[in-house]
């Protein structure tokens, strides 16, 4: 055995690597969904405050689509 030498200890630390890296994916991926979540709640609050614009654009268009709907519906029953 001349210029070999055993390696110590190398089995534990593999699985030590992948145990870090593991954890740290889990952390990694905890903080996307974190962030994911702050996002999707400043969303909710841009949507509780584009709330009432958007039911005033939603009743001018239905307003629109019916006075539309109505001309052409005359139009045919003439």
């Amino acid at each position: 055995m001349i210029g070999r030498r055993k390696a110590k200890g190398n089995q534990g630390g593999n699985q030590q690597t992948a145990d870090s890296w593991l954890h740290q994916r889990i952390a990694i991926s905890h903080m996307a969904r974190k962030r994911h979540h702050n996002k999707k709640a400043q969303w909710q609050v841009a949507n509780i405050s584009m709330h009432l614009h958007d039911e005033a654009k939603i009743a001018f268009i239905m307003d629109t689509y019916q006075w539309l709907m109505d001309r052409i519906f005359k139009d045919v029953q003439a």
